[in-house]
């Protein structure tokens, strides 16, 4: 079955994406403003679009969302995560320290990605599939 993103993409498009290495949505749309922060992409969508030359891919993305600091929905067996997901992940991976410093306990015990931007995504997601 075709997706209706691939109707949509003009075939000139879609070969230079298969030449390029670049998912055919990114393609199309490389820069991350054109993207709604509560799009839905996959993984392999994500690194292309804010790391097209690294330092991070689809793997660093999945190890992101295992040990908890990128939220993402599994939907159909594929991990799905938001601009605003990947953007809160960066947010939160900036923490201010001297390198020599200690972590302190709270940070140590604080989560990476909050409970409520987890919540969050999770509903909007649940939105988006009642949509259809």
């Amino acid at each position: 079955m075709v997706s209706k993103d691939r109707d949509t993409i003009p075939d000139e498009l879609q070969f230079e994406s298969i030449r390029n290495g670049l998912p055919p949505r990114v393609s199309k749309r490389p820069d991350p403003a054109q993207w709604n922060d509560e799009e839905l992409m996959s993984f392999r969508e994500a690194a292309a679009l804010f790391w097209p030359e690294g330092p991070l891919g689809v793997s660093s993305l999945r190890s992101a969302h295992r040990n908890g600091q990128l939220a993402a929905a599994e939907i159909a067996g594929k991990l799905l995560t938001t601009k605003a997901s990947i953007k809160e992940m960066v947010r939160t991976g900036l923490r201010v320290r001297r390198p020599h410093d200690p972590p302190t306990e709270d940070a140590l015990r604080a989560p990476l990605v909050s409970k409520p931007a987890r919540d969050d995504l999770r509903a909007k997601i649940v939105t988006a599939i009642a949509k259809g």
